[in-house]
């Protein structure tokens, strides 16, 4: 129930993506048990984030009938430029470029969350051209 939705998870449900992910990539409290993400039957990522940080851009969705906490989609752009070089650069680069073209973005929010997860020249730098 503290686990949400991140990375190529939501960028997947967000249709940034075309790649299904390997894996259930869910974002946790760091000081989260570890073996609680040993689970048989279903392949789970997990990500350990400060406390600090894993509160920024929580929303919730419902997906068959349950509430389930995922990133927004400008915390999901700020992670994605996190962790780009541990992102294969097809699923990069069709992430930016579904995101600028979404009419939903909030660039502001992205500004915003960028500085709170020191990503903000990363931002600028690679989205800043075409926002």
């Amino acid at each position: 129930p503290d686990a949400v939705i991140c990375l190529e998870s939501a960028l997947d449900y967000y249709g940034y993506t075309e790649r299904t992910p390997s894996a259930w990539h869910l974002a946790v409290p760091y000081k989260s048990a570890r073996n609680r993400f040993y689970i048989e039957f279903s392949v789970v990522k997990p990500h350990f984030v400060r406390e600090d940080k894993y509160r920024i851009g929580i929303s919730y969705v419902e997906i068959d009938n349950t509430q389930i906490m995922i990133y927004d989609r400008e915390r999901t752009m700020c992670d994605l430029m996190l962790h780009k070089n541990k992102t294969d650069t097809e699923v990069f680069n069709k992430a930016v470029r579904s995101y600028i073209s979404d009419p939903m973005k909030k660039t502001d929010r992205l500004i915003l969350y960028a500085r709170q997860l020191r990503v903000e020249r990363k931002v600028r730098k690679i989205l800043g051209i075409w926002l």
